[in-house]
């Protein structure tokens, strides 16, 4: 110290003031206010990851709710129009066809608006959740539009097929039948194009 000194006063440098030094002192943190902070820092952190694991979880179940209804409609338009509407009674017994098909899908429009009201839902959320977490892009954006609009068709061709095309088909004659049967199956495979369209987009949608 007394060196240090008296270097100084050799050089003309004047030793800080007590009052400075004290100051200098005085503002250095103590050692359980870091502390402190330090934890609190650790703290948001582990509170930020736990958010986004809470959100992907969140999303994941989201995802596999509105898939696996989307599959479930879709399995099923695909099973009616690779093997109910292609069953050997629809030529040899027409009019045993249509009083099996009529008991066959009794009750299935409600099945199918219950489904609906777990598609529609989930898919508003999913994307409400990626605009809030990620924001978009503008492939991401294209993906969503367009499944968007399929299943906007999806839901016309389903109201058409329940509310036009059935009533017809029940009170039809037997030589009107045929047209009718026609524009039931070209709707069908309209909706087996719509769906199965909608599912694929959706899940890479899900990974972009």
């Amino acid at each position: 110290m007394a060196a240090a000194s008296q270097q100084r006063r050799s050089t003309g440098q004047k030793c800080p003031h007590p009052e400075f030094l004290s100051r200098r002192v005085s503002s250095i943190p103590e050692i359980p206010e870091l502390v402190r902070h330090s934890r609190f820092h650790a703290w948001r952190i582990q509170h930020a990851s736990d958010r986004q694991h809470d959100g992907r979880m969140i999303t994941a179940v989201l995802e596999a709710v509105h898939t696996a209804a989307l599959a479930s409609w879709f399995g099923c338009m695909c099973y009616s129009v690779m093997f109910v509407q292609k069953h050997p009674m629809r030529a040899r017994e027409p009019a045993v066809w249509e009083v099996f098909v009529t008991e066959m899908v009794h009750g299935v429009r409600w099945i199918v608006l219950g489904t609906m009201a777990v598609i529609f839902p989930s898919w508003v959320a999913l994307i409400v959740i990626r605009l809030t977490a990620q924001g978009s892009d503008t492939l991401w954006l294209s993906l969503v539009s367009a499944k968007s609009v399929l299943l906007v068709a999806v839901v016309l061709l389903f109201v058409y097929v329940s509310w036009h095309l059935w009533p017809l088909r029940i009170f039809a004659l037997p030589e009107e039948l045929p047209p009718i049967d026609r524009k039931f199956l070209n709707a069908s495979q309209g909706l087996v194009l719509t769906l199965g369209s909608a599912l694929a987009i959706g899940v890479v949608a899900g990974h972009v």
